[in-house]
């Protein structure tokens, strides 16, 4: 039985994520850090999945927003979406001071 339990709670990770219930996805990762956390990365490629499947159904989305979804606030939500190839239109949506940068 605990050998499910790991199993049962990635899946419920992934509906979530499937489902775009990413605040969810969190409070739920929440409970199984010990698991995630011995997987180099993992946190950065979740992050990166969420902004892409943001940016692939959005236009617009706030930064209040896109933090609770992302779990970071401030410059760090800036950082990532910055650091993946395809959002910059999302990085000056956010700080349009950084229209210079992309020209």
């Amino acid at each position: 039985m605990q050998e499910e339990q790991p199993v049962a709670a990635l899946i419920a990770l992934t509906q979530h994520l499937e489902g775009a219930r990413f605040q969810a996805y969190w409070q739920a990762a929440d409970s199984c850090r010990d698991i995630l956390s011995s997987v180099p990365g993992y946190q950065d490629a979740i992050r990166a999945y969420i902004a892409l499947a943001i940016s692939s159904t959005c236009q617009k989305f706030s930064k209040q927003l896109l933090g609770e979804c992302l779990m970071l606030d401030g410059p760090a939500i800036t950082k990532l979406v910055c650091s993946i190839a395809g959002l910059c239109t999302i990085a000056l949506f956010l700080n349009p001071s950084l229209e210079a940068f992309y020209r």
